[in-house]
């Protein structure tokens, strides 16, 4: 994420940060940077996620980005600024949310001193908090800043996702929640799908569909979810699910 305005421009007190459909959450996530670790500035290496840096009247400011743990519906990020000047050191509260329309990502609060430009750049692999779309194609990100005064500003980028397979559906960021359940009771399935697909779930037990937990249900392109998993176990104990998406 790159932001650059103006020296002449009000300084943002929130920017948000609009994810296409096709981006996901990641199920997993790294060790989280505890209240305590934040607070001295001193968040371990296996919580960073990422690098960040910013230009302002002050001079140029760099740092790393972290993950804070779970908060509520969202995920924290932080963010440490910092040009070498103790007394000008930054932290950003940054929140990562599913609104069920797509991803959203947070900045709020901000300090009232404008920035010239503005740099977040999240890791990929284990640490990744979001998943990229498994379908190719160009995707537009959609800016909205408002000002310290409350005046809203939007703007919008393009990002091209390329090397997807072609011919075949794929799956992408597959989890289950909760993933511990009463009998009785069932978990909500979500998944990513490159493309419209047929998508059988099933319980397992001893490596063969558990009796009458199959079910196949029409999905779309982007973010899915299917409710009522699991439902169908009358022992207590581990059931592996089995995904699979087939096209037309």
């Amino acid at each position: 994420m790159a932001i650059q305005q103006s020296s002449t421009d009000e300084a943002s007190r929130r920017i948000e940060i609009a994810f296409p459909q096709g981006f996901a959450a990641a199920a997993a996530t790294p060790a989280a940077c505890s209240p305590d670790q934040e607070a001295q500035r001193a968040c371990p290496e296996s919580s960073r996620i990422g690098a960040a840096s910013a230009t302002t009247g002050f001079g140029s400011f760099n740092g790393g980005v972290y993950f804070g743990g779970p908060a509520g519906a969202h995920r924290r990020l932080i963010v440490f600024l910092s040009n070498g000047v103790f007394l000008f050191d930054r932290t950003l509260d940054g929140a990562l949310a599913d609104t069920g329309s797509g991803l959203v990502e947070t900045f709020d609060n901000l300090a009232d001193q404008p920035m010239q430009a503005f740099n977040l750049s999240l890791e990929g692999g284990p640490r990744s908090l979001v998943l990229s779309p498994s379908a190719c194609g160009d995707y537009t990100f959609i800016g909205r800043f408002v000002s310290q005064s409350g005046v809203s500003a939007q703007s919008s980028a393009g990002v091209k996702i390329l090397g997807c397979a072609e011919g075949s559906p794929s799956l992408a960021g597959v989890s289950l929640l909760p993933p511990r359940l009463a009998l009785g009771q069932g978990a909500t399935l979500s998944f990513t799908l490159s493309e419209p697909a047929a998508v059988t779930v099933a319980l397992l037990r001893r490596g063969k569909p558990l009796p009458g937990s199959a079910r196949t249900v029409a999905g779309r392109a982007g973010a899915n979810s299917v409710p009522g998993i699991g439902h169908e176990a009358r022992r207590a104990g581990v059931y592996p699910v089995e995904v699979r998406a087939t096209d037309s």
